[in-house]
């Protein structure tokens, strides 16, 4: 085979180029529709700032909570259980997330002693560009979360290391 024809062999197309082309437009185009559809959906559930919710209402201590008070069917309080509109709210200080019975949340925040509170969802929206985003240590390193101690580890840079 002399060069000139090995040449035209290379820069021969394949027949069947354009089916693949379409194929992987269309596989491309299913990836984008199902992407969209995920926003669409996240979106809807970010505008879920309440819910319907069983709760517990104590007549001598008048608490309402979420769970069955213990100490108080223990000590023989009137106990009733009723369905009430339960609001989520975030600290806009400290993003601390906490919940009310009410549509407005005038308490301080228990963290930050902040009282400025944003209605959130009641899902937990876990891509939202916030938590995307790396955090840093102070000290310009990156900070990871221990599994083993269940706290914040901060790889040290030393001269060892490099």
């Amino acid at each position: 085979m002399d060069a000139a024809a090995l040449e035209a062999a290379l820069s021969m197309r394949s027949a069947h180029a354009g089916e693949v082309r379409d194929d992987d437009l269309a596989r491309l185009r299913e990836r984008m529709d199902k992407g969209e559809k995920a926003e669409a959906m996240e979106a809807r559930m970010a505008e879920v700032t309440s819910r319907d919710a069983t709760c517990f209402h104590c007549a001598q201590c008048d608490r309402t909570t979420l769970r069955e008070p213990t100490m108080c069917r223990a000590e023989g309080h009137t106990i009733t259980t009723e369905r009430r509109k339960q609001y989520h709210f975030r600290c806009e200080n400290c993003s601390h997330t906490q919940y009310a019975f009410r549509s407005v949340l005038a308490v301080p925040c228990p963290q930050c002693g902040k009282s400025v509170w944003k209605p959130v969802s009641v899902y937990r929206l876990h891509t939202t560009y916030a938590t995307l985003a790396p955090t840093f240590h102070p000290t310009g390193g990156p900070v990871e979360n221990s599994l083993r101690t269940g706290s914040l580890y901060v790889p040290s840079t030393t001269a060892a290391d490099d």
